[in-house]
């Protein structure tokens, strides 16, 4: 599947998210390591998605109370490198560990990607009017987020399939 923007699976929850991402051939798969984000997962729980996942580059997302400490420790951890922090957490020793830094506005947590030619348009629509958006737009890449799924195997991607298909090329 090609698509005219980069897609970034945000906050993978399960594999039921993690098996998805990569399905859709998303550029970017993100886990939360910010404990007081209702999206967090433990590390524990996102190396066992890991290893199920094949494509996307992983990325670790942490909130502003985690520390360069914690960043350094979990992403050695997972082996991942990729990394989105609040600015504030930036380190100049982070550009000689992680290959992308992207980083998370204060007020929204939207990304703001690393080069100035990327543009997110977050959250979009999940309809066809809403991938015409996307289509028409000078966005090159569209966050997207995962599901949250009550048992094991049981997120509805249905709706999230269909508007993939809008954006195939």
């Amino acid at each position: 599947m090609y698509y005219s923007v980069d897609i970034f699976f945000r906050n993978v929850h399960h594999l039921s998210d993690g098996r998805f991402a990569a399905g859709i051939w998303a550029n970017h798969a993100s886990f939360n390591f910010d404990k007081y984000s209702t999206d967090y997962i433990s590390p524990v729980d996102a190396s066992e998605i890991i290893a199920w996942m094949s494509g996307p580059k992983i990325v670790a997302e942490f909130g502003p109370t985690n520390t360069e400490k914690n960043i350094l420790e979990t992403t050695e951890l997972l082996k991942i490198k990729h990394i989105a922090i609040p600015e504030k957490l930036y380190s100049p020793q982070f550009d000689e560990i992680f290959e992308e830094i992207f980083f998370l506005e204060d007020n929204t947590k939207n990304l703001i990607p690393p080069g100035k030619d990327a543009t997110f348009f977050h959250y979009p629509a999940l309809n066809k009017a809403g991938a015409n958006v996307v289509l028409e737009s000078k966005f090159t890449a569209i966050c997207i987020e995962g599901i949250p799924e009550d048992k094991p195997g049981t997120a509805d991607y249905e709706e999230l399939s269909i508007f993939m298909e809008y954006l195939e090329d």
